[in-house]
């Protein structure tokens, strides 16, 4: 789309992840689009599985319907082969007064900057993780909200939002960046260390419906309640036993004569599980957990390439 400045949106899609990054976008968007039009129409689709993830496009840009939107958000997610982008960037310039962008912060995905919908960044020129909340946080602040001659924006040029205040979404985009990134364990500087990991418990808690429901409730409010406090004390002590069982069940593999990996099989507490499972094995490159579902695998060591493990079973 060009930068002359954009009519009063109606209607927004939106697919994304169902983790805790993937529900973080589109509350920001929801929010930053209401306080333009109150009356927008928000069509939010949430995938658990990256191999269905061009499904969603497809069937999206193929949809009678989908000429009628003004704006097709992904986030957390990406198309995974050449046939779904070439067909997203033809959609993309048969309809320029739609305005696709694709946000995501995943290595894999770097091969889609070579179109203009695509803004895929893992991490900025100092060496600062992203996630797609915090990238979708400065594309609407920084990047959109100028665009819109009906946005209302503070002294600072940032978006008056119609539920939330600027302060609360920037603490809330960070906070989600620092648990998806890790950040909140691995940067002592790290101002939301306490937050993040709370958040990401909540979430999963509350289930992700409920979890949008208490962010706009409470906008944004980054302060735990005393029942929110409550609820997360007794889980810790569920999670707890629950780590203490797994323990026992964790295996050291060998890769070849000098390097190894740790696996062992869980259905939840999989990051927990993982740090568990590289406290008992420090010099493992990498740690595997498996669900029922699919395979997890996390890099310890280096720069091991893991994502070309998860490649071969179509990860």
């Amino acid at each position: 789309m060009s930068e002359q400045a954009l009519e009063k949106p109606k209607k927004v899609k939106v697919i994304t992840h169902s983790d805790l990054d993937g529900h973080g976008p589109p509350i920001l968007i929801t929010d930053f689009y209401l306080s333009l039009n109150s009356e927008v129409h928000l069509n939010i689709e949430h995938i658990s599985l990256y191999e269905k993830v061009n499904d969603a496009v497809l069937n999206f840009i193929k949809w009678k319907d989908a000429a009628s939107y003004d704006a097709f958000y992904i986030t957390d997610l990406s198309v995974t082969n050449m046939e779904t982008a070439d067909a997203l960037d033809v959609f993309a310039k048969a309809h320029p007064n739609i305005m696709i962008h694709l946000i995501d912060h995943h290595k894999s995905a770097l091969w889609l900057n070579q179109y203009d919908w695509a803004q895929v960044t893992v991490e900025d020129a100092k060496g600062k993780m992203h996630s797609a909340t915090d990238l979708v946080y400065d594309f609407l602040t920084t990047d959109l909200a100028p665009r819109y001659e009906q946005a209302l924006l503070n002294e600072e040029g940032r978006p008056t939002w119609q539920y939330m205040n600027d302060v609360n979404a920037s603490a809330f985009a960070d906070i989600i960046r620092s648990y998806d990134t890790w950040a909140w364990q691995k940067d002592p500087e790290n101002k939301h260390k306490e937050q993040a990991r709370d958040f990401n418990q909540l979430f999963y808690l509350l289930g992700g419906r409920l979890f949008v429901q208490r962010m706009a409730l409470m906008e944004l409010s980054i302060s735990m309640q005393p029942h929110e406090k409550m609820l997360l004390e007794v889980d810790n002590r569920r999670r707890e036993h629950y780590l203490k069982k797994k323990k026992h069940y964790v295996q050291e593999i060998a890769l070849n004569d000098t390097d190894t990996f740790a696996f062992v099989e869980a259905e939840s507490e999989k990051n927990d599980v993982c740090d568990m499972m590289g406290e008992m094995y420090p010099e493992a490159k990498f740690v595997v957990v498996r669900d029922h579902e699919k395979i997890g695998f996390r890099v310890r060591h280096g720069d091991y390439q893991v994502h070309k493990l998860a490649e071969c079973f179509e990860g």
